[in-house]
């Protein structure tokens, strides 16, 4: 099966699960694999969604918890 590796990542950390293939990479498109904050535009952005938009950044940055170890 093909997953993310979020939803696998910690099975294959632990060895729960093995990868396949590991050569092979699947390219989805950018509208598959991003996240988009979409908010209103003004001066004052409000502290809740600044707030949700750097957890994002944070949790979903080049290189997501779950996929540190991944490639091996």
């Amino acid at each position: 099966m093909i997953l993310p590796t979020w939803m696998v990542g910690p099975d294959i950390q632990s060895g729960a699960l093995s990868r396949l293939f590991a050569d092979y990479e699947v390219s989805p498109g950018a509208l598959d694999s991003s996240i988009y904050a979409v908010f209103p535009y003004n001066r004052h952005l409000s502290p809740k969604v600044r707030a949700m938009v750097d957890f994002f950044v944070e949790s979903f940055g080049e290189s997501p918890d779950w996929d540190i170890g991944a490639a091996t």
